[in-house]
Order: C-alpha cells, then sequence, then structure tokens
C-alpha cells in the first residue's frame, strides 16, 4: 500500500494529473513487481489517457554484482491509449512532453499525507553513473495494446484506431552488438492486419526485418484528403509484403537503408464532391521487384500492373480543368485565360497546342527541353501495362465541344528511368464509343513534362 500510494502522489505532484491504481505487489524472494489497474487522467477532464491491466518485471540479482541489469521478463497487458492531435501543434499529452524534456529541474512539494516530497527525475551525475551499467531485457512483451488517435486539426475530425497491437522482443541488450529478436502484429480496426518481424541490434544499429500489410483499409485517408481537395476516397485496400534493412557502419556514418518490396492497392475509388461524379477508380494497381536504397537515394521497379482504370478529364469553356479545379486551395496561379488548353492538362507550356478532332499527327503537347530535373535520385520503372481502362475525355473549349468516352483502353508505358534523357515512351489505344478508336503515343519526362513531353492523340472514326 505503500508504493501504491506514494506512486499515485508522485504522479499527481510531477505530472499534475490525477490517478489510480488498484494494486502493486512485489515478491522479494523473485525479485518481481506487478502493478494491477493503472489508469491516468487527462489533465482538466476525468477521461482516461493511458491505462494497463497489469505491468510486470522479474528481475535477476545475482547480476547487480557484476554491475549488470538483468531483467527476466517484462510485460505489458492490455494497455489502452486515448492520443488526441487538438491543433496543429498541440496534443492533449504535451504538457507531459514539456515536463519531461526538463528533467534536471528539481522541486520540494509539501503533499498533506506524506509530507515534503521532493521531484524531479534524474540528475546528470546518476545518468552518468547508470551509463556503466550492463542492460538486459531477455523477454520483454507488450499484449494486445489498443489505441486511438483522434485528429481534431482537421474538419471533419479523423479517427484512426489500432486494436490487438502486440510486440515481443527477446534478448535485448543495450548499447551492445548482441542480436535480438523482434515480433510485432496488429489488427487494423477498418480491417486488415500489419506485421513486422526479424532481428536486430543495438549499437551500431543494425537490423534484418520482415514487413507485411495485408488489405489494409486507406479509408482513414479520407479526411485529410478531404482537408485539401474536393474528394472523398470511399474504398481501397493496401497489401505489401517486403524486407527492410539498417546498416550503421559507425557513430559518424549515416544510416544505410534498403528495402524490397511487392504491393497491390485494390478497390481504389475516390469520389468528386464538388461535381458530385466518379473521378478516380482502379480494380488493383500492382507494383512488383521494388527495391530501393537510401544514402544514396535509388529506387527501381520490375513492373507496374493497373486494371480496370476509370478517370475523368474535362476542360470547361473557360479553359478550367476538372482536376485543377479540385484542389480547397490550388497549388499553382489560377488560369487568366490566356493560357492553351494544355495547361488544363496539368502543363504549363503557352505553346503547346492541342488534339484537332480529325485522323491527325498534331502533337497533343510538345515543347523543348530545358535540362531541368526536379527530381534529385536515381528511379528505373521497367514497364507500366494499362489494361481495359476506361477514360472520359471532354473540351468545351473548343469551338466544336468535344467529349467522348474512350473505354477498352490498353498498353504500356517504357523506358521510364532517370537515365533516358528522351522520357518514357507511352503507346495506348482504346475503343471510342461504339466504333471509334483513340490513339495515345509519344513521350515525356513524367516528373517534369514542362521540359519535355511530346504526345500525340489520333481519334479515328468519331461521330460528331
Amino acid at each position: 500500500m505503500v508504493i501504491k500510494s506514494q506512486a499515485i502522489n508522485y504522479i499527481k505532484i510531477e505530472l499534475k494529473r490525477d490517478a489510480e491504481i488498484e494494486s502493486v505487489s512485489f515478491n522479494p524472494f523473485t525479485f518481481s513487481l506487478s502493478v494491477e489497474g493503472f489508469k491516468l487522467y487527462e489533465k482538466e477532464k476525468k477521461e482516461i489517457f493511458i491505462s494497463f491491466k497489469e505491468f510486470f518485471i522479474n528481475f535477476s540479482l545475482m547480476p547487480l554484482i557484476n554491475k549488470e541489469l538483468d531483467f527476466q521478463e517484462i510485460r505489458l497487458t492490455e494497455p489502452k491509449g486515448n492520443v488526441i492531435r487538438l491543433n496543429q501543434e498541440e496534443f492533449n499529452f504535451s504538457d507531459l512532453i514539456k515536463k519531461l524534456s526538463n528533467p534536471n529541474t528539481d522541486t520540494v512539494t509539501t503533499d498533506p499525507k506524506i509530507g515534503p516530497v521532493k521531484t524531479g527525475i534524474i540528475t546528470d551525475q546518476v545518468n552518468k553513473e547508470e551509463s556503466n551499467w550492463e542492460i538486459l531485457i531477455r523477454k520483454f512483451e507488450l499484449e494486445r495494446l489498443y489505441l486511438l488517435i483522434t485528429d481534431k486539426s482537421i474538419a471533419p475530425p479523423a479517427e484512426t484506431k489500432i486494436d490487438s497491437f502486440s510486440v515481443t522482443v527477446t534478448d535485448l541488450h543495450l548499447n551492445s552488438a548482441d542480436t535480438s529478436g523482434f515480433h510485432l502484429t496488429s489488427k487494423l480496426r477498418r480491417g486488415g492486419t500489419f506485421s513486422l518481424s526479424g532481428n536486430f541490434s543495438m549499437t551500431p544499429l543494425k537490423a534484418d526485418l520482415k514487413f507485411s500489410f495485408n488489405e489494409a483499409s486507406l479509408v482513414v485517408l479520407s479526411p485529410y484528403i478531404s482537408d485539401f481537395a474536393y474528394l472523398r476516397l470511399d474504398d481501397g485496400k493496401l497489401s505489401i509484403d517486403g524486407n527492410l534493412k539498417l546498416n550503421e557502419p559507425s557513430a559518424s556514418d549515416k544510416i544505410q537503408v534498403s528495402f524490397n518490396a511487392n504491393s497491390k492497392l485494390e478497390d481504389l475509388k475516390l469520389y468528386d464532391t464538388k461535381n458530385d461524379e466518379r473521378f478516380l477508380e482502379w480494380k488493383t494497381l500492382t507494383v512488383l521487384d521494388i527495391k530501393g536504397t537510401f544514402n544514396p537515394t535509388q529506387i527501381s521497379i520490375g513492373e507496374v500492373d493497373l486494371k480496370n482504370l476509370y478517370a475523368r478529364i474535362a476542360i470547361a469553356e473557360d479553359k478550367s480543368f476538372n482536376l485543377s479545379e479540385l484542389f480547397k486551395v490550388s497549388p499553382a496561379a489560377e488560369d487568366s485565360g490566356e493560357i492553351s488548353d494544355t495547361l488544363a492538362m496539368g502543363f504549363t507550356d503557352p505553346n503547346a497546342r492541342f488534339i484537332s478532332l480529325t485522323d491527325t499527327n498534331q502533337p497533343f503537347v510538345e515543347s523543348v527541353d530545358t535540362g531541368k530535373n526536379q527530381i534529385d535520385f536515381e528511379y528505373d520503372i521497367g514497364k507500366i501495362k494499362i489494361e481495359n481502362s476506361e477514360v472520359f475525355f471532354s473540351d468545351f473549349s473548343l469551338p466544336l465541344k468535344f467529349a467522348s468516352k474512350i473505354h477498352n483502353m490498353n498498353g504500356e508505358v517504357t523506358g521510364f528511368t532517370s537515365e533516358n534523357p528522351l522520357g518514357a515512351e507511352i503507346k495506348l489505344q482504346g475503343t471510342v464509343d461504339e466504333y471509334g478508336l483513340a490513339k495515345i503515343e509519344g513521350k515525356m519526362d513524367p516528373f517534369d513534362p514542362i521540359a519535355y513531353s511530346n504526345i500525340k492523340v489520333n481519334f479515328h472514326n468519331i461521330e460528331m
């Protein structure tokens, strides 16, 4: 009971928050400690900030002779947390961070039950002494974490729920090159699972980990998309399987990061809330053989396969483009009407010309290579395949208003690499309405289409 009351009073004085503890038990023979039924409340409300069912420590005494802290087991069971982002800068735990960021300030406060209490975390001298101790945690378990994350900085507020989050770490030797085991699993409340497992060492930092997302719902991102665009994310499931490696050659060297993975994004549905219509959808986007490194930054992709794409491209009479109108705060200057139709397609070359509706090789976009490169990393995508897709295209800025649906669109994009100065090569073909044909061919720099773009669109047998 003494430990329980001391802990509750310390939290109240030091953290300025109320706390509850159901029981504290200590076994002097096994040197184990158990804290059950802990609750820490919000600063100004009676809502619970964090809680847990049990915190258990089993400690070995003998290694103390050799200045070793040997924890046989540390276990935290069913912790629950309520994290709230109040605005762009403040969280519901910001006061705790400010307090813990100044751990060397000691204060003396008088408590009515236990008298004068000296608070403050650890002095520099104690920190220096503890650095000479070896710390070994043979088994650490975090069992069934539940976390509710609420973001009130956007409207409407966004909520993310993490459920059944469990972590097991074995043979953790701090400040050592010894290898530790790691395993993490979690269920995502809106659907899907996440796992991360492998081995790592602390000093120097090295890790070899496998990670996996299995049909993780992306709907939780919808409020963030709606915050800057008139778009609503109605569906989308992400799956990724891969490996991650970290390597710190020495304390003075940058950490080397490398990864490889395969991913699939299924059933994406983006809805245009401004015009109340479908905007962008696809059945599957599969990305195979992803390989990348940081320091230096390089990424390569074997193949991208996009199936059953639906997209809507619309140019209004004032030459405004439906994509640019979807942003609540436009990233570019407003079109004065003097810039050509090409601006509406996402380019800004005022000399570019739009297609005619006859069988022609007139360029859709044609501009001069400026030699600028906006991407400062190396990339290489083997091939992008587009299958059985559909694009609704309209241009009401032309003297003869034009609207058409291109369906059964198939083709590929190749040469998508930073080593190719001529840009990626595009070859697409689809059916227009019932009997027409559309061909899209040319080259462009996908990251800097202003610097280099040369795309031709041919329509054949179009009913007027």
